[in-house]
């Protein structure tokens, strides 16, 4: 698949009601190719704006992922821009075999909750030449993910990568220059 152009999330919170935690989503593909040079633009700024993180008098609500690969095998994601999600900008769900390269990830620095690339219960994935600049994680490694190698990654404004609770097993995260 290729992304040309801009893909512009709507602005309007209630667009959401069926699926709080999603915008774009591709779920149970093998042997897909995402790339192009297009940008994937959440229009996050009214999600950021209400956010409990911003104004704590208001109740924490989820916001949507911009971009979601959930329980994908032997997937490549190249070669895209991904900007201003309404939470998390990039995740990988249940995925084995992916291959995440020349991605530009980019938000505020005051932007809450938007890790760049997300991954979790994901196996053998590859992140490779990116520039990731978000208001929270470059890269966040949870949930019994296993064998993720990160390589010429640039990092910031951001909390760098966080590998968090991998479980139990043979769970490896190795970052590299």
């Amino acid at each position: 698949m290729q992304v040309y152009g801009t893909l512009l999330a709507s602005d309007n919170t209630s667009d959401y009601n069926k699926d709080s935690r999603h915008w774009l989503i591709f779920q149970n593909v093998e042997n897909l190719v995402v790339g192009g040079g297009g940008v994937i633009n959440g229009n996050g700024k009214i999600w950021w704006l209400n956010s409990c993180k911003i104004n704590k008098k208001l109740p924490c609500k989820h916001a949507p992922t911009a971009l979601t690969f959930h329980n994908c095998n032997n997937l490549k994601v190249k070669d895209l821009k991904i900007e201003d999600a309404q939470q998390m900008h990039l995740t990988f769900e249940r995925c084995f075999g992916v291959e995440a390269s020349n991605l530009v990830v980019s938000a505020p620095e005051s932007s809450p909750n938007t890790d760049g690339i997300h991954i979790t219960k994901t196996q053998n994935i590859q992140i490779s030449d990116s520039i990731i600049g978000t208001g929270d994680d470059c890269i966040s490694i949870v949930s019994g993910s296993q064998k993720v190698l990160a390589t010429g990654i640039t990092c910031g404004p951001g909390h760098g990568i966080s590998i968090g609770s991998l479980g139990a097993g043979n769970s490896e995260a190795h970052v590299s220059d």
